[in-house]
């Protein structure tokens, strides 16, 4: 693998790794939240949790990259944080309780 990825090597650079050590401190934090979450609250709810990434990407594409979605990529964010909100609320057979681990690893 060493010998397949070596000529790749010469194309890093200072900007190349700032950027990978940024992206890879928030990649730990967030995985360090999840961990956090999992002490506090069920496998089920922070597996839960764990899925609403897909759902932020058009909305973090939007603000941040000004890439916008499609029209039904924001019906399904929508509906999904819709959802997500019933869901954190107590909604019927979602979840029994919202404790702390479900809002840490929402808001991670």
């Amino acid at each position: 693998m060493v010998f397949i990825a070596a000529p790749l090597y010469k194309k890093i650079d200072k900007a190349l790794l700032k950027d990978g050590l940024i992206l890879g401190s928030i990649l730990f934090v967030i995985f360090l939240f999840q961990t956090l979450a999992l002490n506090m609250s069920t496998a089920t709810e922070v597996g839960f949790l764990t899925g609403l990434y897909v759902l932020f990407v058009p909305i973090l594409s939007a603000v941040l990259l000004k890439i916008y979605p499609h029209p039904f990529s924001w019906v399904g964010v929508l509906l999904s944080a819709t959802d997500d909100a019933y869901c954190l609320s107590g909604g019927y057979r979602c979840f029994i309780r919202a404790d702390i681990g479900d809002y840490k690893r929402f808001f991670s």
